[in-house]
């Protein structure tokens, strides 16, 4: 029995066609196709359900976003102002610093013009009789005039008596 060409490429079995083998070139080979399934309506809802779910989280993400860019802006502007906050209390300590020196040098030459006298009874408390008797008192005891500024009591037997300047002393 003499096959035909045509004949050869079917096998007896339901009528199909022999595959060739073509050990040589691998690449020519065909390669089986899986079919995807068809889709089915429950898979259409849950993928619409996914979709929408996606869509929320994305426009979440976005909000997120934008808040966190007005967050970081903010935060900026803070920075700004702290520095700013910073360098002013900065200027503000040197400038106490200097007032306080200032404020200690005042004192220390408010304190070279006072005389300290102990032992001296002073019988009046007003400025214009205790500046005549310490003004006696000077002279009498000390051949001194001074001019006395302003004169303060402390005890029975003390007093403070301020003078003009330093010279006086």
């Amino acid at each position: 029995m003499s096959r035909t060409k045509s004949e050869e490429e079917y096998t007896s079995d339901d009528g199909k066609r022999k595959r060739t083998t073509d050990d040589d070139d691998p690449f020519r080979r065909g390669k089986k196709l899986t079919r995807t399934p068809q889709k089915s309506k429950p898979n259409d809802e849950k993928m619409d359900r996914l979709m929408m779910m996606m869509e929320v989280l994305m426009n979440d993400i976005k909000e997120i976003k934008t808040n966190q860019r007005e967050y970081q802006e903010e935060m900026k502007r803070m920075k700004e102002e702290n520095e700013k906050s910073k360098r002013e209390n900065q200027m503000l300590k040197i400038e106490v610093k200097n007032i306080k020196t200032r404020l200690d040098n005042m004192e220390n030459e408010k304190r070279r013009n006072n005389v300290v006298v102990s032992g001296l009874k002073l019988v009046n408390t007003e400025q214009k009789s205790m500046k005549g008797e310490i003004k006696e008192f000077f002279k009498g005891n000390m051949d001194v005039e001074i001019e006395p500024k302003n004169i303060n009591k402390i005890g029975p037997n003390i007093c403070v008596i301020e003078l003009e300047d330093k010279f006086d002393r």
